[in-house]
């Protein structure tokens, strides 16, 4: 038998740290009545998440609550505790008084004793719920910052700097080459005489050449940045004053 409050926490201490923090579920019976007798204290029943700190924490108030006795703590490695596979271990608690103890104040009846353990084990039980939900929340943050690197990455993508660059001139290009009939204000009008939309197509209704043009200008654009627009206007006038350059065009193509 071991004695004292100090010595069964020391011996919760010793045995947890002999096998790696395992015996985290207890009973504490009254001593001489583990097999007949219902336990003055048990471990919360649901054990979901039940750590040895706050198996320790929960030792420890109660034996705070007890003035003297003797008693048996049955410590176990599974929440389905039994009498058969636990540690068991007698330890008693002496009164700090003289030998006639005179209790002042009112007497706690064992259903106080009860409503207070209860009272405790629902604040750990809490406790535990807000840690919980911190964690969840923790990780819910990590995936938005995820999320936002890699919007971060694709918005500045050279690729995505370019075609949004290009994008809003597009439709001005394509009128100005009397393929499309939409007219914006403010940008300059190529001289060049208008493309005949039977020999290209109709770009408003056609995606696959609408998607070719746009490709033209975004090499014009890459090549470039600050004229580009000028250079596909002079281009454009020039194979009209002569058509024969445009055979030129192709044979630079495929040097």
């Amino acid at each position: 038998m071991i004695k004292g409050k100090q010595a069964v926490l020391d011996y919760f201490d010793l045995l947890n740290s002999a096998n790696d923090n395992n015996y985290i579920f207890f009973s504490i019976y009254r001593k001489g009545t583990v097999e007949k007798s219902n336990a003055c204290i048990t471990t919360p029943g649901d054990k979901t998440g039940w750590s040895y700190e706050q198996a320790k924490d929960f030792l420890s108030k109660w034996l705070d609550m007890q003035q003297y006795g003797e008693f048996t703590i049955l410590l176990n490695d599974r929440e389905q505790a039994s009498a058969r596979g636990g540690k068991r271990q007698d330890f008693s608690i002496e009164y700090a008084g003289n030998s006639n103890p005179v209790i002042n104040g009112p007497s706690l009846s064992a259903e106080d004793i009860d409503t207070q353990v209860m009272k405790k084990v629902n604040e750990i039980l809490d406790k535990k719920d807000r840690e919980r939900e911190l964690e969840e929340l923790k990780k819910k943050v990590v995936e938005l910052e995820k999320s936002n690197k890699e919007l971060d990455k694709a918005a500045n993508d050279p690729w995505t700097k370019v075609i949004s660059g290009i994008e809003p001139y597009v439709p001005h290009i394509l009128q100005d080459m009397g393929i499309i009939k939409t007219r914006v204000a403010g940008i300059p009008q190529s001289e060049a005489t208008p493309v005949n939309k039977s020999e290209v197509g109709n770009a408003d209704t056609d995606p696959v050449l609408q998607a070719r043009l746009e490709k033209v200008v975004s090499k014009f654009f890459t090549a470039r940045p600050d004229d580009w627009i000028i250079v596909l206007e002079n281009l454009a006038d020039a194979i009209e004053a002569k058509p024969s350059l445009g055979d030129k065009v192709h044979l630079i193509k495929h040097l």
